[in-house]
């Protein structure tokens, strides 16, 4: 992570926290209800648009097409498709049908491969890795409504998000490690259809599916611009299929 790329998440992170108590005062003032501010926890499923990187899992793979050892002990990576997520967040609640969230989560993303380098038990293994985590800090703002009842409401929320990319290629086999960093970051945007099921006043569950839009710029290794062989720069897209499974717990004003 670069001091740019930190300061970034820094200043967004400072501002959520000044937002949210202000946000918490305001729904004093907004129709009564009981839940106002909550501290969200959430996993789930994410799907993703990795081309540039799956260039780059391809040509890795030619690389090792041409080595006729590791050719025949069938070495190879596959695509970068998805990955899991977990995070964690504030919902402010000015309105009981209005929500207001910062989010803090942690993208999971990667592609591996080992193989033996010899029929003896225990051998060790030439392995291949291409990993593309990121880290997001977002703000949306969304809507649900009653229905059926008050126990259980549908709603949607949309926002922005800053992503910070922090991969490496990776391959290596004894004696021998070769890492290249994947570093970069971009912005997004996603959409999510919510469902919220108020079990208590202590608890509430959140589900969401939606998708995602959001790319990072240029990949760097050290600064460096990294390319694929074909003179195309890497970059990585996080863009795609969202889903989000979490637990609500309130506190503040009631």
């Amino acid at each position: 992570m670069t001091i740019r790329s930190t300061s970034r998440v820094l200043a967004l992170a400072a501002l959520l926290l000044f937002a949210a108590p202000a946000a918490s005062r305001a729904a004093e003032t907004g129709e009564p209800h009981k839940v106002r501010v909550t501290l969200a926890f959430f996993t789930g499923f994410q799907g993703y648009s990795m081309d540039a990187i799956n260039d780059h899992i391809a040509s890795r793979n030619a690389e090792f097409e041409a080595e006729p050892l590791l050719a025949a002990a069938g070495l190879e990576l596959d695509d970068l498709k998805s990955g899991s997520a977990f995070g964690a967040g504030i919902r402010v609640w000015p309105r009981r049908e209005l929500v207001l969230a910062a989010d803090y989560q942690r993208m999971g993303g990667s592609s591996s491969a080992s193989v033996p380098v010899s029929a003896t038990p225990g051998a060790p293994s030439f392995k291949a890795e291409v990993k593309a985590p990121a880290q997001t800090v977002s703000l949306s703002v969304g809507y649900l409504v009653d229905w059926p009842s008050k126990t259980i409401r549908f709603g949607a929320a949309a926002g922005g998000m800053y992503i910070l990319c922090d991969g490496a290629s990776v391959l290596s086999f004894p004696g021998y490690k070769e890492t290249v960093e994947l570093r970069g970051d971009g912005f997004g945007f996603q959409g999510l259809a919510l469902a919220d099921f108020h079990v208590s006043d202590t608890i509430q569950f959140e589900v969401g599916l939606g998708y995602r839009s959001g790319k990072t710029g240029a990949l760097e290794n050290l600064g460096t611009v990294v390319l694929n062989p074909d003179g195309s720069e890497i970059k990585a897209d996080y863009s795609g299929i969202v889903t989000r499974f979490g637990i609500n717990v309130p506190f503040g004003p009631r």
